[in-house]
């Protein structure tokens, strides 16, 4: 689940104020589906249509957004929410915070299952080498604990001899 940061004085920002309530609505949702979807601020027209949902006349509180200096218009197409990366992450942050736990649960899991060399490979995958596991022997017979039956014959669960 992603999350989005807003100051706590953002109801109190002249801009958004003067934007009005509807505009400070679209206002949020453009920060929560740029947060959702790693936009670095920039919201494009499918995604207006898809925050738009209950607000009438969409693209006149857009208009106001732009007017009082809270959004600016993309030259790529779309609009930039002016200020956004002031309080949340860039995608590239996020990213390499992704990446570094994925990297870290990796190496756990390694170390869980008796290997400790991991490293990334092309792509960004995790490629783990694999060692072969030592398997326990029976301390009475010799042979291995799966497949020993003088445990067995002595009433003992596998792997206890004495």
């Amino acid at each position: 689940m992603g999350w989005a940061r807003f100051d706590d004085t953002y109801t109190d920002n002249p801009k958004i104020r003067a934007a009005g309530p509807w505009a400070e609505l679209l206002d949020m949702r453009a920060i929560i589906y740029c947060a959702r979807y790693d936009t670095d601020g920039r919201l494009t027209p499918s995604g207006l249509q898809t925050i738009r949902h209950g607000i009438a006349r969409p693209v006149e509180k857009v208009e106001r957004l732009i007017a009082v200096g809270r959004w600016s218009i993309d030259p790529s197409g779309g609009w930039q929410v002016i200020g956004f990366l002031e309080h949340n992450l860039s995608k590239a942050a996020r990213d390499d915070i992704r990446r570094g736990g994925r990297e870290r649960q990796a190496r756990y899991r390694a170390s869980r299952n008796g290997v400790s060399d991991t490293t990334l490979g092309r792509g960004g995958e995790l490629q783990t080498p694999t060692r072969a596991r030592t398997i326990a022997r029976c301390g009475t017979c010799g042979a291995l604990e799966i497949d020993c039956t003088c445990n067995k014959a002595r009433g003992r669960p596998k792997g206890r001899s004495s």
